[in-house]
């Protein structure tokens, strides 16, 4: 049975903010996705990630996902109200 979590919440991509629930993360053992529901998708390895951090700032409250793929915008957002939560679901899927 594979480990996967799925979560929708908002999404700030560089200077581009996006409301929840707009945005939806989905992550399973080989592969986190971050899908817009109109305009795209983002797709990483385990090796693509540098650092999820929790991110409690007012306006950018949220997982701060760090990596190292260079045709994505280094400031990547994924905005949830609990993102100490959203963390240890990542951790429970063994993606991270």
């Amino acid at each position: 049975m594979e480990n996967f979590h799925t979560q929708s919440g908002g999404l700030i991509l560089g200077a581009i903010r996006m409301t929840s629930p707009l945005a939806q993360i989905v992550i399973r053992e080989d592969s986190l996705i971050i899908n817009h529901s109109l305009f795209f998708k983002l797709v990483f390895t385990s090796e693509d990630i540098i650092d999820i951090i929790p991110n409690y700032d007012f306006f950018e409250k949220g997982v701060v996902i760090k990596h190292n793929k260079s045709k994505y915008n280094s400031k990547i957002i994924f905005r949830t109200f609990k993102p100490d939560k959203l963390i240890e679901e990542i951790k429970k899927t063994g993606f991270f």
